[in-house]
């Protein structure tokens, strides 16, 4: 699946009898571990009396090392998340292929063994764990980075570029925006096998987190599923304009499934509702909520509301009974009795 990593290799039995390692129960104070979480953080801006020490961005290709140092005698999607982030920003779209493909597979292969490991029946770590793929203080501001086009006469551009030029995302203060039009021009005078390959990458991780998350939530409780909506939103922006562009350059690309106008000079409008656009379904008032988390995720990050918001989000689709015992597991009971539910002998 992957030419950046050995999948088979990293997701195979360590031994018969501990296939993802020994103490799994304790590895978070693996000194191992803590090493490569430190060099996953990089440094703080600093300041010491009148001078600023600028941070330092982590020291990638260390972490790439570290994780796969690790993973010769454990199986953890800590870890595995930690490399994803590694290889998304060394190699672009293609490692974070590679990474989620890791991801995946130690799921399928080691839902019971992998760690962070269930404890009894409590999938909380590995929730905080894997919910990184999808978070602003995680993987998506390292994708946005990613390189979207580049072009020997008009430029290189980025994932983050695309979206600021579209309107999908909010430029920071002092910062100069790429306009849309020359974003167009790099992607009609690309290598067109650059094109569509970046293409193939974009539905594969799409496809990647999609499995990732179906896989979680079919082995947890309803009160503990992940919401990777994020991730794969991010996604859907970008890939109508590559559609587009790809189809005036006589490359015939089957539709997603995402709604857009089929013009990338007009990507501002495309693929995602405005915030002021008509609510017609449960999947109009997710994708509210999660403007309203990324609002506050950019603008004000101490702020508990994206938390309150997120617990609303996983009872968009429960039933009245599982809303009630989600916000008072007190009132549960009695609702059961007055609506009539089995005795308990």
């Amino acid at each position: 699946m992957s030419e950046l990593l050995n999948i088979e290799k990293l997701a195979a039995a360590l031994d018969e009898q501990h296939p993802c390692g020994e103490g799994l129960e304790d590895f978070v104070f693996d000194p191992d571990y803590a090493e490569l979480e430190r060099l996953a953080q990089g440094k703080p801006e600093q300041v010491m009396g009148d001078e600023t020490i600028p941070a330092e961005e982590p020291d990638w290709r260390a972490v790439q090392d570290k994780a796969l140092a690790l993973f010769e005698r454990v199986r953890s999607l800590r870890v595995a998340v930690l490399l994803t982030k590694a290889l998304c920003t060394r190699q672009g779209l293609a490692g974070l292929c590679a990474g989620l493909a890791l991801i995946d597979r130690l799921q399928e292969n080691w839902w019971d063994e992998v760690e962070p490991l269930i404890d009894d029946g409590d999938a909380t770590e590995r929730l905080h764990t894997l919910a990184e793929l999808a978070s602003e203080q995680g993987l998506l501001p390292l994708i946005r980075q990613s390189e979207l086009v580049r072009s020997p006469a008009i430029g290189r551009y980025t994932i983050r570029d695309f979206l600021i030029a579209s309107n999908k995302l909010s430029a920071s203060k002092h910062e100069e925006s790429a306009t849309l039009t020359s974003i167009n021009q790099a992607l009609m005078d690309c290598d067109l096998e650059f094109l569509q390959a970046t293409l193939a990458f974009v539905d594969e991780a799409a496809e990647l987190a999609g499995s990732i998350e179906t896989r979680f939530n079919q082995n947890v409780s309803a009160s503990a599923l992940i919401d990777l909506d994020p991730f794969t939103r991010l996604f859907g922006d970008i890939r109508p304009a590559l559609q587009e562009v790809l189809g005036r350059r006589g490359i015939a690309v089957e539709s997603s499934g995402e709604s857009n106008d089929g013009d990338v000079s007009n990507a501002g409008s495309a693929a995602v509702p405005a915030a002021s656009g008509e609510i017609r379904s449960r999947e109009d008032v997710v994708r509210m909520l999660d403007r309203i988390t990324e609002y506050y995720n950019r603008n004000e990050p101490s702020s508990p509301v994206p938390l309150l918001v997120q617990r609303a989000k996983r009872l968009v689709a429960a039933d009245f009974m599982a809303i009630i015992k989600d916000i008072a597991s007190d009132g549960y009971k009695q609702a059961d009795v007055l609506l009539g539910g089995p005795d308990d002998d």
